[in-house]
């Protein structure tokens, strides 16, 4: 898919409008964005690694994204056009957006992706797609962490903690929670009830995340971040992996892996079945 025009070829449908024919194979619908890279508050953004192209792949949740960072800081971003499309549009969509940037596979710098928590079956096309282009281009890349890339998101003036919260099936949740406005680690890499995770969520914190409306009554007495907190961003994991490329450098494809931080649901149904066996 990287051999040939820089130009992404336009595409139209029977009626002229470049919606597919009823009943025909779903194409990719990208919603373009472009960002001045500031952050909630307004802050100008630190400078980049060097002068990088940066690719970002964000599969962790139902709906996933990746992004395109530039040397200057401004952020292309494609998001795919339905849930869990993510091994179907994902590389399609990058090759949409270094069209319109004018650029080819070649020209990228690094690669960032959020390794999780979060969908097992997301991350893990994520962190496939990223290790492989790895390889092909031999480029370095950079792990995210989804709990992080979700702090991101975070405008909260006076709160003194915020607490993202994913909701990982069988009545458990992936958590942080981090010091504001220091934004300093307090609880990693949490999974557990909500009962088990209230005692570590200081007063004052803010709790967001997919999970707050599935367990709302268990964050009573918390304040619960808006929904648009809930969605991870690929531009928040671009400027995390340039963040953490300039103070460790990339890491070896191989060393690249999910963090799924609990057994998967096949994983758990096996060993039961080997528990019980005769």
């Amino acid at each position: 898919m990287w051999r040939g025009s820089r130009r992404a070829p336009r595409r139209t449908g029977p009626d002229g409008t470049g919606r597919p024919a009823p009943g025909s194979e779903p194409r990719i619908w990208i919603h373009f964005t472009a960002s001045n890279g500031r952050t909630p508050d307004g802050a100008a953004p630190r400078p980049q690694a060097r002068c990088m192209w940066i690719c970002a792949f964000e599969t962790s949740s139902q709906v996933g994204e990746v992004a395109l960072l530039d040397p200057e800081g401004a952020c292309r971003t494609a998001r795919m056009s339905a849930a869990l499309s993510h091994g179907r549009d994902l590389l399609p969509s990058l090759s949409a957006l270094l069209a319109e940037a004018g650029r080819a596979p070649e020209d990228l710098d690094l690669l960032a992706v959020d390794c999780g928590p979060g969908s097992y079956t997301g991350i893990r096309v994520g962190v496939t797609a990223a290790k492989t282009l790895a390889f092909a281009l031999g480029k370095p890349v950079v792990p995210v962490d989804s709990l992080r890339v979700l702090l991101a998101n975070v405008d909260a003036a006076g709160a003194a903690a915020a607490a993202p919260v994913i909701d990982a099936r069988l009545g458990q949740v992936y958590a942080a929670v981090f010091s504001l406005p220091s934004r300093s680690p307090v609880l990693s890499d949490f999974v557990g009830t909500v009962d088990e995770l209230r005692p570590h969520l200081p007063p004052g914190a803010v709790v967001f995340g997919d999970a707050t409306a599935r367990y709302q009554d268990g964050f009573a007495g918390f304040a619960i971040g808006p929904a648009s907190w809930s969605q991870p961003r690929a531009e928040a994991v671009a400027r995390l992996g340039a963040e953490a490329f300039r103070a460790h450098g990339g890491v070896a494809p191989d060393d690249i892996v999910p963090r799924y931080l609990r057994v998967s649901d096949a994983e758990r149904r096996r060993r039961e079945r080997h528990d019980h066996a005769p």
